[in-house]
């Protein structure tokens, strides 16, 4: 019998890799695809949407051709759609042409994950008891966080409906909730309800899990990545996790962008060539002096993407291995490469998956403010 496939529509390319790899640890063979297409034997598929990184305009027809591609015949399908745990993002659009579309009465954001912290109590977002608007996320370069509260964050004028921890609505609408244990999105989420669940990670594992979904046991974490080449490249604003991983590997050799981004880069790229070829190694990174402004920040992730292909025509077919921090870096790399989807391998951690192209290259993703787990580079 053929069972419903699981769709996930993401808006950047880490929230796509981190439900991948939740996907897996739930025994379940995903895939990240950047165009959508539902002819494919794994269980989840998710879709890369990279609106997060559009104009309004641009993302509501990505979501809208989306929604004309789901599919009309068959056994049906379960739909997730990933926000971004601080609501960066086209979030009450996107959900709304969403909810539309599929005529659904009710909708929920759900952005909240507890277990890492992140919360919703009397309508503000708190980070480890920190307002979201104190923590780094203020400094974002595309969608700052300047507020804590919830209707300030989602626009006050979305006639958006607030719920009480674990509260059920009686009413049709778009809503969001006061969330604080994982525990409340484990009770509250219902594919089966049909309603649209719009969530971050805590989310997606409790919808997983109320479709009869279970963890599989882990295996033991890997000790060693092993490649030909590695490239490493740190393109978020969160610099301090890069830093950890940077202090675990003294001797990898480290390029960064210049600050003032000159026309002529040959030099750059002639000392970040000989380095790689030296070493089969290396870590690039964006300026640590300059907070991007959007238009900066695009110049740099693309800058880091050409360097990444780059320094793979170097590797002589030679198995290489990437390692992205930060979706719309890793969305700049992904697109620059041409793969139109990416099947996940493993997660080494929450948020930090390995996929593989079909030609064999390897990328590790994470999201930006996610740590590195500790994992260290084996070159052959």
């Amino acid at each position: 019998m053929q069972q419903k496939p699981i769709i996930v529509l993401a808006d950047d390319s880490s929230g796509a890799c981190e439900m991948a790899g939740i996907a897996l640890r739930f025994g379940l063979p995903a895939e990240v695809q950047q165009s959508f297409n539902t002819a494919t034997d794994a269980a989840v598929i998710v879709y890369n949407s990279d609106t997060r990184s559009r104009e309004l305009p641009e993302a509501r027809q990505i979501v809208r051709a989306f929604c004309q591609r789901l599919p009309k015949q068959g056994p049906g399908f379960y739909l997730f759609k990933k926000i971004d745990s601080v609501l960066r993002g086209h979030i009450v659009e996107e959900a709304r042409i969403l909810q539309h579309a599929l005529n659904l009465e009710q909708a929920f954001l759900l952005p909240a994950n507890p277990s890492r912290g992140r919360i919703i109590q009397n309508r503000a977002y708190l980070i480890n008891g920190q307002p979201l608007h104190k923590t780094a996320f203020r400094y974002d370069p595309d969608f700052p966080r300047a507020h804590a509260y919830l209707p300030h964050l989602l626009g006050d004028s979305q006639q958006i409906n607030h719920l009480q921890e674990g509260e059920r609505p009686d009413r049709a609408g778009l809503f969001t909730m006061d969330v604080t244990r994982a525990s409340t999105l484990q009770d509250f989420v219902d594919p089966q309800a049909g309603h649209l669940y719009c969530g971050a990670a805590d989310a997606f594992q409790a919808f997983l899990k109320k479709l009869g979904k279970a963890p599989t046991p882990s295996n033991p974490p890997l000790e060693y990545l092993t490649a030909n080449y590695f490239i490493v490249v740190g393109g978020s604003t969160f610099q301090a996790p890069n830093q950890t991983l940077l202090d675990r590997h003294t001797t990898l050799p480290r390029l960064t962008l210049p600050l003032h981004l000159p026309k002529d880069g040959h030099a750059w790229q002639a000392e970040a060539i000989a380095l790689f070829k030296q070493h089969r190694c290396l870590f690039i990174r964006a300026p640590k002096e300059i907070r991007p402004s959007p238009g900066t920040a695009r110049q740099i992730e693309t800058l880091l993407a050409r360097a990444v292909v780059l320094l793979l025509s170097q590797t002589e077919g030679e198995r290489a291995h990437i390692l992205a921090t930060g979706g719309a870096t890793a969305a700049a790399i992904i697109q620059m490469l041409g793969s139109p989807c990416l099947h996940a391998r493993q997660e080494l951690a929450p948020g930090v998956v390995v996929l593989e192209t079909a030609e064999g290259l390897q990328l590790t993703i994470k999201p930006g403010s996610y740590p590195w787990p500790d994992i260290r580079f084996k070159i052959r």
